[in-house]
């Protein structure tokens, strides 16, 4: 069941228009396009639920955290890009997987969960923290 995945590689511009073309352009360019929309409506969406929730739930301990001005959007990014992660792993598998319909691994993204094992759906989770980190310094106020 589990299929390794390896991205094409290219050594001309040319060879590589080529086999998009072979593929079926325009849709080539955007495989994965989608699930990178839902993804990023789903991250906005958990992130401010998450936010109103922790102000209901905590109350003044929210407040106080909130006082240190990194650590609340620190812990609900990562909290969130954790609960994301399957839909990141399946972006990418959607991306680099052939667009034909005889090559691709994951012809539906109900196929992607069905057929991919839990591990592998949250494999490299923790490569979100330092942009996480990066993202909540921005919010400083300096």
């Amino acid at each position: 069941m589990w299929r390794p995945f390896k991205p094409a590689s290219y050594n001309s511009y040319g060879e590589c228009m080529r086999a998009l073309y072979r593929q079926g352009t325009p849709g080539a360019f955007y495989k994965g396009n989608l699930v990178r929309s839902a993804h990023i409506l789903l991250f906005h969406k958990f992130n401010t639920s998450l936010t109103f929730a922790a102000e209901g739930t905590f109350g003044q301990q929210w407040k106080k955290l909130k006082e240190i001005p990194i650590i609340p959007e620190l812990l609900l990014s990562c909290s969130v890009d954790l609960l994301l992660q399957p839909l990141h792993v399946a972006e990418t598998r959607f991306t680099i997987q052939n667009r034909t319909k005889s090559f691709a691994a994951y012809p539906s993204i109900a196929s992607y969960f069905k057929n991919t094992p839990l591990r592998d759906m949250f494999r490299g989770s923790m490569v979100h923290l330092p942009r996480n980190f990066l993202i909540a310094l921005s919010g400083l106020k300096i």
